[in-house]
């Protein structure tokens, strides 16, 4: 004997909530990693740029403005090519910077620009503990104007020391406002 009809398995089971939530969930994850993989991609499109771009040290001293450059010192193109990538992540002109090789000790530099920049209007700020132990930094500030100068031991070359110098300002501020 043969049954013609199947019989009733009762009420259709729906699909598991937790499914739809572990789907969501994973789709999530998918977009913001797509998300992280093409910022960083526009980031190294951009330090490309900025690597190719021409540097020529009386341009980057330019844009530096009235920052005095401590003396002996030597125009380090390599490392400044590098935290110009840094500055050009900021929009507009908000961080210009540039790095030099000297000899001097690091103390003796940051003596010196706290003489020039105080008379210069600029406040000292207190230093901030560094994680490097081969860097010294110190800030000065003159209303939405910072200043920052930090000096390393020097990667290459006979010089000891080399001092990265960094110029910000605020968006839509002009310097010493």
């Amino acid at each position: 004997m043969t049954r013609s009809n199947p019989v009733p398995s009762g009420p259709k089971k729906g699909r598991s909530p937790w499914m739809w939530v572990g789907l969501g969930c994973g789709l999530t994850v998918l977009l913001a990693f797509g998300g992280c993989v093409a910022l960083m991609g526009v980031i190294g499109q951009r330090a490309a740029q900025e690597i190719r771009k021409p540097l020529t040290q009386k341009e980057t001293i330019a844009k530096l403005g009235d920052i005095p450059i401590y003396q002996p010192s030597t125009f380090n193109e390599p490392m400044t090519r590098g935290v110009r990538f840094g500055s050009s992540l900021f929009p507009g002109e908000m961080m210009t910077a540039a790095a030099f090789d000297t000899s001097a000790q690091p103390d003796q530099i940051i003596d010196w620009y706290q003489q020039r920049l105080t008379k210069k209007g600029f406040q000292t700020l207190p230093q901030q503990p560094s994680f490097a132990t081969n860097t010294r930094v110190a800030t000065f500030r003159k209303g939405s104007e910072s200043i920052i100068v930090q000096i390393e031991d020097a990667k290459r070359g006979e010089q000891k020391h080399t001092l990265i110098l960094m110029r910000m300002k605020r968006p839509n501020s002009k310097p010493g406002s």
